[in-house]
């Protein structure tokens, strides 16, 4: 069994925990489990966060400056498929720092709520969604969906209690994070409390230079920009493409209406 071994130097300025992501690729996706080990090969204790789309994060708590991490992806036990690629990311972060709080609601079973997510670049994302209300029996799903496309990118579901995370590379463009919650029980009454925070944590830009010699650059514009009650037809077009492309004529709100149309009516 192959085993693939990465080894980490938590930088100087490291604070707060470890964060380790491992997301199957491709139509075919391998059964892998990820772990993280000190120098010895001694597994250290950490939070492990199951995304709905099969993504685990592994969080190990209280960071050590100059320490070694050693991480490890292999086949899981009982795999179906052993084959196939991976990515795997990791950060050293808090929170309190990291992660910026987009909306914290309530919404009663079986509404949809919706926002508009504006990414201004090429960029990796992190959602990390909370559903706040402490019974198991609730839960709370979020689909990201593409503007142009009508296609969803991304998924992350959480059960009370629990904060589940997905990790979704999103072009320059719009996209609507559509939010719906859930009781898994008929004796389970009231409306259901959630968070979702997300990150930015790449983007296509490589390192700049700055020429001392010129005046400052100008500022850039933030990353993304998050609606929570958006009006009317984002701006149009938000990709480069051509005029007669159908997918820029469609307002936002039809977009979501047909997708859960579909979704619920399968």
């Amino acid at each position: 069994m192959d085993r693939d071994l990465y080894t980490i130097v938590a930088p100087a300025g490291a604070i707060g925990s470890l964060n380790i992501t491992l997301s199957a690729l491709g139509t075919i996706r391998p059964d892998l489990t990820v772990v993280v080990m000190n120098q010895a090969g001694d597994r250290l204790a950490s939070q492990l966060r199951a995304g709905s789309n099969g993504q685990q994060t592994l969080v190990v708590p209280n960071a050590v400056a100059g320490q070694t991490y050693v991480v490890g992806v292999w086949q899981r036990a009982g795999a179906v498929q052993s084959t196939g690629n991976y990515l795997l990311t990791a950060d050293f972060s808090t929170d309190a720092v990291q992660m910026q709080t987009l909306t914290e609601q309530t919404l009663a079973v079986g509404t949809v709520d919706y926002a508009l997510l504006s990414s201004n670049k090429s960029q990796l994302f992190r959602f990390d969604l909370t559903t706040l209300s402490p019974s198991a029996a609730k839960a709370t799903v979020i689909s990201i969906i593409d503007v142009r496309t009508q296609q969803q990118v991304g998924t992350v579901s959480a059960t009370g209690g629990v904060t589940g995370s997905v990790f979704v590379w999103l072009p320059a463009g719009d996209y609507i994070i559509a939010t719906r919650v859930y009781v898994q029980s008929s004796t389970v009454t009231g409306p259901v409390t959630y968070r979702l925070m997300a990150d930015v944590v790449s983007d296509d830009d490589g390192p700049g230079y700055t020429d001392p010699t010129m005046p400052p650059p100008p500022s850039e514009q933030p990353p993304y920009t998050y609606n929570e009650k958006p009006q009317g037809d984002p701006v149009v077009p938000t990709l480069p493409g051509p005029d007669d492309d159908p997918f820029y004529q469609i307002p936002w709100w039809e977009i979501v209406e047909r997708y859960f149309e579909t979704l619920f009516n399968q």
